[in-house]
């Protein structure tokens, strides 16, 4: 099932979360950098934008 996501944000304390767009980790994937205090978000580019179904904190 695809996610109805356009942003993500990374608040937690690793880096290292990608979003991708098949389930299981496949597929065309974007990194997504940590920001301290979790004040901004970044856009998911044109492939994932509401259509993300997968993400992992690599």
């Amino acid at each position: 099932m695809k996610k109805g996501a356009a942003s993500a944000n990374n608040c937690s304390d690793v880096d290292g979360y990608r979003v991708y767009y098949k389930t299981g980790y496949l597929g065309h994937s974007q990194s997504i950098p940590h920001y301290y205090g979790c004040g901004s978000s970044t856009n998911l580019d044109s492939t994932l934008k509401n259509n993300n179904a997968s993400s992992h904190f690599a």
